[in-house]
């Protein structure tokens, strides 16, 4: 029987629930204060995922081996809340700053519209751990078995170590589903080499729903797609980036060259030769 496990790659943020702030993307308009744009702020405080109890009165919220967090439980709410009041503690001393986004599962922090003058005074703070500017950004590869080193010579693929069965959450910079890397069509093995596999059903321990392809009154080129049993679900998240710019050809996972816009969960991450 084969063991199924969950990864969850981080770009530095933060596909996780409960950890970001709704926000109607209709709503968006671009900030007309061009001496302000978006940051990322993480605090030092631990986030729910991590947080082992050090606090007095606050039980840990770390999970244990195999297990998940439990978003009923009274320490994750006890502690979450905690999280929230020193967010609005640190937030409150920039009175210039403007809130978007909120985490607090994977990672601490929150992103907010402010000036470069506000951005150093966070980073001045002792609870604040650090300031990035969210900036467009563009892909580094499109071959990331090679890119990652699993084709070497010491690579995993030489030991049997593939990735089978694991499921991965990327933050991209958009995807094109109909790309071949990304069919659920049988796969070698040992990566490159050795009997075809073919795909077995979403594992029963996958939560989340949703194949975010198919927004062709806002992008006529993004024609619909169902999601496979490799490409899994894909979600658009553009609300930090359209607060300050107007690209609607960004708003969508399909869309390439966007800062971390879309969210794509994968299968057999040793087959992701093209992310655009």
């Amino acid at each position: 029987m084969k063991i199924i496990r969950s990864s969850l790659l981080l770009a530095g943020i933060l596909l996780s629930f409960g950890s970001m702030a709704e926000t109607d993307p209709k709503t968006l308009k671009p900030d007309i204060r061009r001496d302000h744009k978006v940051y990322i702020v993480q605090l030092a405080d631990k986030p729910l995922v991590a947080y082992e109890g050090h606090i007095p009165g606050l039980a840990a919220t770390k999970p244990n081996a195999n297990a998940k967090l439990n978003p009923q439980s009274s320490q994750y709410r006890h502690y979450a809340d905690f999280l929230r009041a020193r967010r609005d503690t640190v937030l409150a001393s920039v009175p210039g700053a403007r809130k978007v986004h909120e985490y607090q599962v994977a990672f601490n922090g929150f992103a907010a519209l402010m000036s470069s003058k506000d951005a150093e005074a966070l980073r001045a703070r002792k609870d604040v751990l650090g300031v990035w500017e969210d900036k467009l950004l563009k892909p580094q590869t499109d071959s990331t078995r090679d890119f990652l080193g699993l084709t070497g010579f010491f690579g995993p693929w030489l030991w049997g170590v593939t990735g089978e069965d694991i499921v991965i959450g990327v933050i991209d910079s958009g995807v094109h589903p109909e790309h071949p890397s990304l069919a659920d069509t049988p796969t070698p093995r040992r990566g490159n080499r050795g009997r075809a596999v073919p795909y077995g059903p979403v594992p029963d321990h996958f939560v989340g729903e949703g194949c975010d392809f198919g927004n062709s009154e806002f992008n006529p080129a993004d024609a619909p797609f169902e999601c496979n049993r490799k490409l899994i679900k894909a979600e658009s998240f553009s609300d930090a980036f359209l607060t300050v710019n107007t690209l609607a050809d960004y708003e969508f996972p399909r869309n390439a060259a966007s800062p971390a816009k879309s969210g794509v969960i994968y299968r057999k991450s040793e087959k992701l030769k093209v992310f655009t």
